[in-house]
């Protein structure tokens, strides 16, 4: 890429869409008449002339404009800074060179496009991104300020120029993420700074001065990231221990051994159980210590190992609570632990694995789960054991093969929902069958066809079913008793 001639061509069209042309005839008309004298001293070629519409100095001005964008450039036009006004031009070039080579994209860039047409915001800009490495930094922007603009954003700068970085920026850095501690300068690394760090990142701890790493912070520590990892050995109390090991039991590692006790070691145990097996004491971990375990994380079951969890344990955590049962390892589930399930909550028979879902479990538990029996083939269900579910919940009609369902089993759901009448055919609506449906609910009233309800002691039949019905009658005298 011609980088001098594309920009050139593209810093015209973009000064013509600006208005600088209308802006020098407006208001700087004096630097066009002397431009023009420079230019016919020097004796160049002839300009357009002007249309008899427009402005005579127009020309000019136009010739004006293209000679601040031909090479080398020019700093100003009149009293108009071009930096100010190749930003849209620049930007739009620079991104072009990065999409083709991003390593080399600022030294062709800066080779061929002069310092003068760069802003100062154009620069901040480059540099805070990355485009500019620090050692290609333009002398301008070395100076504290600039170097603090953006070393808050790139952390670069503040490895390259560390005498520049104000306790300010290192405050702020530090507070949005803690690991550049290590990368200030020891004089940055002050008692507000460090706290900072420490909040913000667990690991920022380590690149503290030594003398900054007190008991209290030290506790500090310790509370806010539950890890011993960082704290001189000499420095851990008993505290820092329980509450590092409560949280988390890898934290053993780094521990003096005397202060490794059973309380600590438990907490951690229940926190994570998975690493009872790696990091608890060798002959801490026994069966007691297991069932305590288990007791207080559940989860346990699944990520202990199978020899110390034993039968017992799992039976007694589902004994406690049946959701325990799907932290069991399906290679440990035995028949005795099913049924222990079932018999305790029957709604929990979907946690059965299919292995465990035979046809007499769901037999077992089909008067108090009738939903169990979507679990087998239909041909295995009686009918006497179908008219169990729905005697246990009517909705399971819908579930059931149309040409297996009984009159009984329509009876049973109407005796549970009356509303149901509406769904027989008007001509099947007989009296027994409306008799029954108004068993649990008077709204039935409304779907018994007229010739039923004017049937001879039908209201009065109805009245004794379900004596809700005689807030719908009223005072009728017409009753037969």
């Amino acid at each position: 890429m011609n980088i001098p001639k594309k920009l050139s061509t593209e810093a015209y069209k973009s000064l013509v869409k600006q208005g600088v042309i209308e802006r020098l005839l407006d208001s700087e008309i004096s630097a066009v008449r002397d431009w023009r004298f420079a230019y016919e001293l020097e004796g160049g070629p002839e300009l357009r002339k002007a249309k008899k519409t427009e402005n005579p100095w127009r020309p000019w001005a136009e010739a004006m404009v293209k000679w601040a964008c031909t090479p080398p450039f020019q700093p100003f036009v009149g009293s108009m800074k071009m930096e100010d006004h190749f930003q849209p031009v620049l930007n739009d070039l620079y991104s072009e060179l990065a999409t083709k080579d991003y390593r080399s994209a600022w030294r062709l860039f800066s080779a061929d496009v002069p310092e003068f047409l760069m802003s100062h915001e154009f620069l901040i800009k480059m540099a805070i991104k990355g485009s500019i490495k620090p050692d290609l930094l333009p002398l301008r922007l070395q100076n504290a300020n600039d170097i603090n603009v953006i070393a808050l954003q790139n952390d670069l700068y503040v490895e390259e120029y560390p005498n520049m970085i104000t306790h300010e920026t290192a405050l702020a850095l530090c507070t949005r993420d803690g690991s550049r501690l290590r990368r200030l300068d020891d004089r940055l690394r002050t008692e507000d700074v460090v706290d900072a760090a420490m909040k913000s990142c667990s690991f920022a701890f380590e690149a503290a001065p030594e003398k900054l790493k007190t008991p209290v912070r030290c506790l500090e520590q310790v509370r806010l990231h539950k890890s011993l990892g960082y704290i001189p050995e000499a420095l851990i109390t008993q505290e820092m221990c329980d509450i590092a090991i409560a949280s988390n039991l890898a934290q053993v590692e780094y521990a003096p051994a005397s202060m490794l006790t059973r309380e600590n070691i438990l907490g951690g145990a229940i926190s994570d159980p998975g690493k009872v097996a790696k990091y608890a004491p060798e002959g801490m971990a026994d069966a007691v210590f297991i069932d305590e375990v288990i007791r207080a994380n559940p989860r346990g079951i699944y990520a202990l190992s199978d020899r110390a969890v034993t039968d017992e344990m799992i039976l007694a955590s589902i004994t406690r609570n049946v959701l325990n049962y799907q932290h069991i390892r399906s290679h440990r589930i035995t028949e005795e632990m099913s049924d222990l399930l079932i018999n305790l909550r029957a709604d929990a028979f979907p946690m059965l694995t299919e292995k465990h879902r035979t046809l007499d479990r769901v037999l077992s538990v089909i008067d108090r789960f009738p939903y169990a029996i979507g679990f087998v083939k239909m041909d295995a269900i009686s009918n006497e054991d179908m008219l169990k579910a729905v005697r246990a919940d009517y909705k399971i009609l819908a579930l059931l093969p149309k040409d297996r369902v009984t009159p009984e089993m329509d009876l049973e759901a109407l005796r549970q929902n009356g509303e149901l009448l509406r769904m027989v055919n008007v001509e099947s609506r007989t009296p027994e069958i409306c008799l029954v449906a108004l068993t649990c609910s008077d709204l039935a009233w409304r779907y018994i066809p007229e010739k039923v309800q004017a049937s001879p002691g039908f209201k009065a039949q109805a009245l004794r079913m379900n004596p809700a019905l005689s807030k719908r009658f009223g005072s009728d005298s017409s009753l037969e008793m």
